[in-house]
């Protein structure tokens, strides 16, 4: 039996990533420590992530013609990530991403910069893409095409999961989705409730069986309408940088999930892989740290299909 994938749409970039003693100031110049040029974006580091952790995954979204954008691909290819229903813009650049790192504070300022042209609006999916399908993920920047892939997962019975980034941007398509994992903030700002624990609980009430809210190092609340809250911890780590935390934490809770965990569960290994991308330069987990982390190829050979709505 074929095994079971994830279906992702959503952002890839590249990064270019500058490694300062501390971030300049505005007005300010300085000297980097380092430099890296780093295939990153939301969606594209799930699916690498995924991929890494022996999940099948398909990635869908665009990607421009130049240097940067078949650099992109590439590396999305070299992990095995299913492309073929992405398209490459004539005559577009790749959506790129200026990343500063505090070495001092191991945080990021980010600039990006994404051409109109890049956007996956013209991209009609049907109920083929979802053959084979046990979850949908979108990182809540392709809205359009991810609203089309939502209802069709809502006919096809496919749980759907979302990030956030924007609170006004996803909200339309909260009533389709099965789960919604996103910053604190975010949440809060959803549904204009500073306090957590009833926020998470009143974004449920818009659509989402699960919603888990993401504090960085103070951990993650979720709540499911079936079994109330969960608390967990973040995993203790040396944390060098924090680019694509969230995104790790994502990928670490999807393949759990598809393994079997519910969502306590499924949350303990989000914050253990999230930990694995805190301990490296850039926005990619490694197949080497999920190895000294006792992760890699934990999930394959219980890879399932979950109904929406009972675990995702």
């Amino acid at each position: 039996m074929k095994q079971p994938k994830v279906l992702v749409v959503g952002n890839n970039t590249i990064d270019l990533v500058f490694v300062c003693e501390r971030g300049p100031s505005l007005g300010e110049k300085g000297q980097a420590l380092e430099f890296r040029c780093i295939s990153g974006g939301q969606a594209a580091n799930v699916a690498v992530a995924l991929r890494r952790l022996g999940v099948p995954v398909e990635y869908v979204g665009c990607f421009g013609d130049d240097q940067y954008g078949e650099l992109s691909k590439e590396s999305l290819r070299a992990c095995g990530v299913e492309l073929s229903r992405c398209i490459t813009r004539p005559s577009c650049p790749q959506h790129l991403a200026s990343i500063t790192v505090s070495a001092t504070e191991a945080e990021r300022t980010i600039v990006m910069y994404k051409d109109k042209r890049i956007f996956a609006n013209d991209i009609e999916p049907d109920q083929s893409w979802l053959k084979g399908v046990a979850i949908v993920y979108t990182d809540g920047h392709e809205l359009m095409l991810s609203d089309k892939l939502a209802i069709l997962a809502q006919i096809c019975n496919i749980p759907m999961l979302a990030d956030a980034e924007n609170e006004d941007a996803i909200r339309g398509l909260l009533p389709k989705i099965s789960s919604l994992i996103a910053p604190s903030k975010v949440i809060q700002r959803l549904v204009s409730d500073n306090r957590l624990e009833s926020a998470i609980a009143a974004a449920s009430e818009l659509g989402p069986n699960i919603v888990i809210a993401t504090m960085g190092a103070r951990g993650s609340i979720g709540f499911s309408r079936d079994n109330g809250i969960a608390r967990v911890a973040a995993e203790a780590c040396e944390v060098m940088d924090t680019t694509g935390a969230g995104d790790a934490y994502h990928a670490g809770y999807i393949a759990a999930v598809l393994s079997g965990s519910r969502m306590e569960e499924a949350m303990r290994v989000g914050a253990k892989v999230a930990s694995v991308a805190c301990e490296s330069l850039g926005p990619r987990v490694e197949s080497a740290q999920l190895e000294q982390k006792g992760l890699l190829d934990s999930f394959v050979s219980n890879l399932t299909y979950p109904k929406r709505g009972i675990y995702v």
